[in-house]
């Protein structure tokens, strides 16, 4: 199996095996329904909402089922943070577009970082990418998105130690 760190040229997520600073507890919780989010909330709105209703008018079952695992994985990390590290963010809408190719791209943009996802039809093609402005260090890395939860858990804690 081939390291979901390939083509990373950035510290920030090594090659080597992942160490993930995100604390995990033995918490028997469970994403609710489909509306319940984890997520820091900005004002009423859900920042899942507009993924969520894109994935769902998915017409590729293989590529809604991988969107609807992703979208999951993130809830389920973001369960497993301390409280204390979530709170208060700003998260902005995460962004989902069908692409013509019928694939789809999954998007967070922040003012100093953007972090995305494109699904593919074979699940082997999906990807993932960090890309970050000087501020950050102007990070710039992606890779296959064959191990979903831990490339999510080193995502997440990006997300909450940036935004």
């Amino acid at each position: 199996m081939t390291s979901p760190y390939e083509e990373t040229d950035s510290g920030i997520l090594p090659a080597s095996s992942p160490e993930c600073s995100l604390s995990f507890s033995s918490s028997d919780a469970t994403v609710g329904s489909e509306h319940d989010t984890p997520f820091p909330r900005c004002g009423e709105c859900d920042p899942l909402r507009q993924a969520r209703e894109a994935i769902s008018q998915i017409k590729d079952a293989h590529v809604a089922e991988q969107a609807q695992r992703l979208l999951s994985t993130m809830e389920r990390i973001v369960q497993l943070v301390p409280p204390e590290k979530l709170a208060p963010r700003n998260v902005p809408p995460l962004q989902a577009y069908e692409v013509d190719d019928g694939s789809l791209s999954v998007e967070w943009i922040f003012p100093d970082f953007r972090v995305g996802f494109n699904i593919e039809p074979n699940p082997e093609d999906s990807g993932w990418h960090l890309v970050s402005n000087k501020r950050l260090g102007e990070i710039t890395a992606s890779g296959h998105l064959s191990s979903m939860s831990e490339i999510v858990a080193l995502l997440v804690d990006f997300i909450l130690s940036n935004a």
